[in-house]
């Protein structure tokens, strides 16, 4: 982890939530209707991301997409 660090690479928990960010943006941004619940089925159902992750992360991560674009 030092190197890594070292090399300003990302950790992995890092890079998967932003991986992970990128894609609740889509939905926010293209099914703004969509409950957390449903983004997050919707993303299961893709099967790009392998890792779990929960409702409360999804719902954490709209917040997070929804309060930027209110503030631009």
């Amino acid at each position: 982890t030092s190197a890594r660090l070292r090399l300003g690479i990302p950790s992995s928990t890092m890079r998967r939530r932003a991986a992970l960010r990128k894609e609740v943006a889509i939905y926010v941004r293209d099914y703004p209707e969509l409950t957390a619940a449903e983004v997050r089925d919707s993303i299961k159902a893709d099967g790009e991301h392998p890792w779990q992750f929960s409702i409360s992360s999804i719902s954490e991560l709209m917040s997070e997409v929804e309060n930027e674009r209110a503030a631009s």
